[in-house]
């Protein structure tokens, strides 16, 4: 597993769910992105998982 970097945009990312393509083995990877107690948090998952 490697690291990949997303950017947030807090205006408009919160509570959506998107797909993006890894950095590093270009297969897609699905993001939800969530926020609580002022925290914003990504899960990622492989769209296979």
């Amino acid at each position: 597993m490697a690291p990949n970097s997303i950017e947030v945009d807090p205006a408009y990312d919160i509570d959506q769910q998107m797909i993006q393509d890894c950095e590093v083995c270009c297969q897609p990877i699905e993001l939800l992105i969530t926020e609580h107690d002022q925290q914003i948090y990504v899960d990622a998952k492989q769209e296979w998982e």
